[in-house]
């Protein structure tokens, strides 16, 4: 796992070195206990993205803080 801070968001980014399938946030019933991590992570994030590499993934995300300015 990496963070970063730059300006106005802090930035997540988890790597895998398993690239053969690229995640996709699954449509959740209220009843699912499982399965729900890019769900929450769409919702809470400014912006998201999976990045396939040469070996792995990169799934990252950016959360905007309010009221930082850029650097």
């Amino acid at each position: 796992m990496e963070t970063s801070l730059t300006g106005n968001a802090l930035r997540v980014a988890v790597t895998d070195a398993k690239g053969e399938r690229l995640p996709e946030p699954p449509a959740a019933d209220d009843g699912d206990q499982f399965g729900r991590g890019l769900l929450i992570v769409r919702t809470v994030a400014a912006r998201w993205a999976v990045e396939k590499l040469t070996v792995g993934k990169t799934v990252w995300a950016e959360l905007d803080i309010p009221g930082a300015q850029d650097a």
